[in-house]
């Protein structure tokens, strides 16, 4: 949980800090994100505990007679990976803060201060509201809550479709960016969460790669998702019609939220924390 609450904190505040930064010029940002990188590297090359060599080796276990500790293990179960697959729309969602709503800002010709307002409401809500979504998430279990978290983004996109179609001002895009902040909050812990569910029991080793695998699908998913968006846009600015880039991420985040939860294990698929449960 810390680590989607960390990570979202990270991922609202770069942004701002990055624009004060670009008043010192783009050399100034560009290595400042080469230092903090640099820096955690090392940081995490020294604290990050090894794995010894013959973890990954232990003859008869359970993970081995399934071939789930070799690296690559995690590409040979399939459930997994419809999971990532399915689940990187997530990535391809949040990614959009950055993508469309600036374009949508530019076509309206509204201030660029209106961005930056933007970057503070996502800042804000990730940092007051994380930690209850995260708790409401353990409450009522992955199955329950994958499904609230895509439809709230399929929300948020849908009130992009109607400002981009039928109004000329940000409001709908301060309600975009709310709808797409809570429900990126609800999935951020719970896709962490569930992926561990899927490795065989004593599967250690093979942890890292399942990890790797649902962050390298988010980063395709983006990459591919993009570029088919992009030339929704193009085709929208050359009379085509304005909302196609939103019914497409619509349609991409709805089906998540049907056919998500078919494929969580069973056992995390009604995994819930009762609400006197204080664990963590």
């Amino acid at each position: 949980m810390w680590l989607a609450i960390t990570g979202e904190i990270g991922a609202v505040l770069g942004p701002l800090l990055g624009a004060a930064l670009m008043g010192w010029g783009f050399g100034a940002t560009l290595g400042l994100g080469i230092a903090v990188f640099a820096v955690f590297t090392v940081v995490l090359w020294i604290r990050l505990p090894s794995i010894p060599a013959n973890a990954a080796r232990t003859p008869g276990s359970a993970a081995n007679s399934h071939g789930r500790n070799h690296p690559l293990g995690c590409l040979r179960n399939r459930r997994f990976v419809a999971f990532c697959a399915l689940a990187s729309v997530n990535m391809l969602a949040y990614n959009q803060l950055y993508f469309l709503i600036p374009l949508e800002l530019d076509r309206q010709g509204l201030d660029s201060s209106w961005l930056a307002v933007l970057f503070l409401i996502a800042s804000a809500l990730t940092i007051v509201l994380q930690l209850p979504v995260s708790a409401a998430v353990r409450r009522i279990g992955e199955s329950r809550a994958m499904p609230v978290g895509f439809l709230l983004l399929a929300a948020a996109f849908a009130a992009a479709c109607y400002g981009q179609v039928a109004a000329s001002s940000a409001i709908p895009l301060v309600v975009v960016v709310v709808l797409l902040i809570l429900g990126h909050m609800t999935l951020r812990p719970t896709i962490l969460a569930a992926i561990p569910g899927f490795l065989a029991p004593g599967d250690t080793a093979g942890r890292g790669a399942y990890y790797g695998l649902a962050a390298s699908c988010g980063g395709i998913a983006v990459l591919l998702g993009n570029a088919a968006i992009g030339q929704l846009r193009h085709w929208a600015e050359n009379g085509g019609w304005a909302g196609a880039p939103w019914i497409l991420l619509i349609g991409a985040a709805v089906l998540p939220a049907v056919l998500l939860p078919r494929v969580l294990p069973v056992r995390t698929q009604s995994v819930a924390v009762p609400v006197g449960d204080k664990a963590s």
